[in-house]
């Protein structure tokens, strides 16, 4: 499986709805997270710059989007599922991610999935 797909996943499964513009630039913002680790440090000055230049939109537009779909994602609860996710308890309704952290965790599990199908496929291979 592709990365863009393993992203997609992991978004849908957090209750982010494919439908929403900030699904799109989620999407690329863990892709380009995964490929360099820098932008999800440098997010208002790299990250949103760069996601807004590909989509065509700005800044602020790419910033507020992704906000959008992850307090969608707050109000419908698919946020509960981060707990599932590394069996622990990352969320509670109590406090809202920020998008920041929101990318930081959903490139956490992305990353040790892709590691664990590697693991498997190497494992095969023995």
């Amino acid at each position: 499986m592709d990365l863009r797909k393993y992203i997609a996943k992991n978004l849908v499964y957090l209750g982010i709805s494919p439908k929403m513009k900030g699904y799109d630039y989620l999407k690329e913002a863990v892709c380009l997270c995964y490929m360099d680790e820098t932008m999800s440090r440098n997010l208002t000055k790299k990250l949103y710059p760069t996601i807004a230049e590909k989509f065509n939109t700005k800044s602020c537009d790419v910033e507020r989007n992704i906000r959008s779909a992850i307090e969608s994602a707050y109000r419908n609860g698919g946020l509960l599922n981060l707990n599932t996710y590394f069996n622990v308890i990352i969320y509670t309704q109590d406090r809202r991610l920020t998008n920041g952290e929101f990318i930081g965790i959903v490139l956490e599990k992305v990353k040790l999935e892709l590691n664990e199908d590697t693991f498997k496929t190497h494992e095969k291979r023995i």
